[in-house]
């Protein structure tokens, strides 16, 4: 099998896409072109879905400005994602970028997959522009006949998603949901995120369905070249010749990996944005990024005791009690215990060494 020539790791916060991003030490790949923040490009994009309670709030209350903002976006986010893929391009480079998959997923249909659109007709009047309004047009160079298949559900046409071999990096829901509700607490009090919008953030985060439907969509396309990749995040931590395996199929030079590191060193190729741009600074913002990436940048190496081998929910939720309360507990279990199916058969079709 070929190497891709581009790659998208497809991940949910908390599923230690950023310590793969650091064994994988991207910015030594001398083959592969990413970009300083991580791999992502599709932030501000999830940054305007999220704020002013967009995500909970019916299409048809959206304001003009609303839906200007986040179509702005989307285009902002894909601009940014078409420079880096002509320029790896230009340098015959692989070009690797990563993306949480909810953020890659149009809004609407976003909202309609968290049962969050109910009795509502987005607004449209049967068009399909004004049924999928977020839907990005993209150069003709990829199709000029652009379509979108049953299982598309992103902003992205099927033409143009079939560019990327994708990645999926997916961790025990038990283990992801309760450290991302922790992350987003300890942002509250920063003024990053707001109560407003706190609820949607965890609704549309705090769930692998959206990797699994993009997963799914994957295999549709019935392209031995371009089979989707599951790497679990204990694999990643407790299986190195896992990461060493992947490296081999996605071109990636498997020397180059790192599993251990100077913790007081830069945060080069950790997704902390060592360079931001001005614009950006509101988004990218530091005490966010120090927040998300605490136990790595506060690491030496590869910390085994956050992913363990065996998790019990129920005793999980007891710990949780004891941190969040109740009822914040309550949420976090009914999450987890939703998110399982999705979890179960996306971890039985990893990559095993």
């Amino acid at each position: 099998m070929a190497p891709p020539r581009r790659i998208l790791l497809v991940s949910s916060p908390r599923t230690a896409s950023n310590l793969l991003l650091k064994i994988l030490d991207l910015p030594d790949q001398p083959n592969v072109l990413s970009n300083d923040q991580g791999g992502y490009y599709f932030f501000p994009s999830f940054v305007a879905t999220s704020s002013n309670n967009r995500i909970c709030r019916p299409f048809d209350q959206w304001t003009e400005q609303d839906r200007a903002d986040v179509q702005a976006a989307f285009q902002q986010s894909f601009d940014q994602l078409e420079e880096f893929t002509t320029r790896a391009s230009q340098e015959s480079k692989i070009f690797f970028a990563k993306e949480h998959s909810p953020w890659l997923f149009d809004p609407l249909a976003l909202k309609d997959i968290l049962s969050l659109n109910e009795n509502d007709n987005h607004g449209g009047n049967g068009d399909v522009d004004d049924a999928f309004p977020f839907r990005l047009q993209i150069p003709s160079t990829y199709t000029t006949s652009p379509t979108f298949s049953a299982r598309n559900y992103t902003i992205f046409p099927d033409e143009y998603l079939r560019t990327f071999r994708m990645t999926f990096i997916i961790r025990h829901p038990a283990l992801m949901f309760p450290s991302f509700h922790r992350a987003m607490s300890k942002m509250l009090p920063l003024g990053i995120i707001t109560e407003q919008n706190f609820e949607g953030i965890a609704i549309s985060n705090m769930t692998l369905r959206f990797s699994r439907m993009l997963y799914d969509w994957c295999l549709e396309q019935n392209d031995p070249e371009a089979r989707p990749v599951i790497l679990d995040a204990y694999d990643v931590i407790h299986h190195p010749e896992v990461v060493a395996q992947y490296c081999d199929q996605a071109g990636l030079d498997s020397s180059k990996l790192k599993f251990e590191w100077d913790h007081t060193s830069s945060n080069k190729g950790t997704g902390a944005y060592a360079r931001q741009r001005t614009e950006q600074r509101g988004l990218f913002n530091p005490e966010a990024t120090k927040i998300m990436v605490s136990t790595l940048t506060g690491s030496s190496g590869l910390v085994k005791s956050k992913t363990p081998e065996k998790v019990d929910i129920g005793l999980e939720v007891a710990k949780w009690k004891d941190e969040f309360g109740e009822e914040i507990a309550k949420k976090i279990e009914q999450r987890v215990r939703e998110a399982m199916p999705d979890y179960e058969y996306l971890n039985a079709r990893r990559l095993v060494a």
